[in-house]
């Protein structure tokens, strides 16, 4: 089967969940035999200020990609699209109405939020503008696909109905890690952006009311100079995936106090494969994601203080837990799942 894939972010240029995803997926399907055409792009508008960015959302973003006659002359049998900001929200549509099968597989809110990022999940009358003008020219692709029940509900509580949906988690990628001769250490583990809106205030926070436990932070942001001046918190700054790899694999549990409305933080599922309990807000699809694989915290800090302590005493049983939840995210049964979803007609 020949399957094209249109993405804005995909490695090596991108480092982001979404574009590892894309990655993953293309790596499955070519192991299972099938020939697999990427195409990319990523509009430099969508790096400019506000009033470009929002004439670029308003405008540009209105169209269907410049590669769809290249697409269309290679003859896919189907067309998997992931977000498509800043390629041209009209290209699965254009595809399909040239008769090529179109799967689009939701990553996040920006087809009601074009920022991406939703602090509180409640619908607004921008949210609503950005449906009624999107959603003609998006269109009705043959299905979607959603990493959570919570994502699909996000868009149709504000108007944007897919007709046709399946819900199917993303496949924690696979990463060669060299096995290195290092004790597992009793530290807690943050990645990501150090920033107030992941949540890295609490991971301070916490440092401070907690001196006799060690927190590793591993990112970049504004935050990074308050969390270095902490005795007990040891930032790395930026590091590999793999380096990440080798930190979960030896850390205690994994920190996850974002405030944003996450969908499945690639982060957890990556937890996971190194059968990593994770502590993480209640915000998004983070609890669906999480599953009993972990605690689910409200943001404050007593609480906080209480997943960390109940943690400490039942370690081993959310470590078994995590490992259990590590089958929902196996390569094996998602590429089943997918392989029956590109073959149905």
């Amino acid at each position: 089967m020949r399957i094209a894939v249109v993405t804005n972010a995909y490695p090596p240029n991108a480092r982001g969940g979404a574009g590892q995803i894309a990655a993953t997926l293309v790596e499955l399907w070519r192991e299972a035999g099938h020939e697999v055409r990427v195409w990319e792009t990523y509009a430099s508008w969508l790096s400019r200020g506000v009033l470009v960015r929002l004439f670029g959302h308003l405008f540009i973003d209105r169209k269907a990609a410049s590669f769809v006659p290249e697409i269309l002359s290679w003859k896919p049998d189907v067309v998997v699209t992931h977000n498509l900001t800043g390629v041209g929200l009209g290209t699965g549509k254009t595809l399909q109405e040239n008769g090529i099968r179109w799967l689009h597989l939701l990553h996040d809110v920006q087809l009601f939020e074009p920022s991406g990022q939703l602090r509180e999940d409640r619908v607004t009358s921008w949210q609503r503008f950005w449906v009624e003008r999107r959603r003609p020219i998006f269109g009705v692709p043959n299905l979607t696909i959603s990493p959570t029940q919570w994502l699909l509900d996000a868009h149709a509580r504000r108007g944007f109905v897919f007709a046709t949906t399946q819900v199917i988690p993303n496949p924690a990628p696979i990463i060669e890690v060299e096995d290195r001769d290092q004790k597992k250490t009793d530290a807690w583990l943050y990645v990501g952006r150090l920033s107030e809106d992941k949540g890295a205030d609490l991971i301070l926070d916490l440092a401070k009311s907690l001196p006799d436990e060690s927190f590793v932070c591993i990112g970049d942001g504004e935050l990074r100079t308050a969390l270095d001046h902490q005795k007990n918190v040891y930032c790395l700054g930026a590091l590999s995936r793999e380096e990440v790899q080798v930190w979960m694999k030896k850390s205690f549990a994994l920190l996850m106090p974002s405030r944003l409305q996450e969908n499945q933080p690639t982060v957890i599922v990556e937890a996971f494969t190194h059968h990593l309990p994770v502590i993480a807000s209640p915000c998004g699809g983070v609890p669906e994601t999480l599953g009993e694989a972990g605690i689910v915290a409200e943001l404050n800090l007593t609480s906080w203080q209480s997943a960390c302590q109940k943690m400490l005493e039942e370690h081993e049983r959310w470590t078994y837990r995590a490992q259990q939840r590590a089958a929902h995210f196996e390569r094996i049964s998602i590429a089943e799942a997918w392989a029956r979803l590109l073959e149905d007609k």
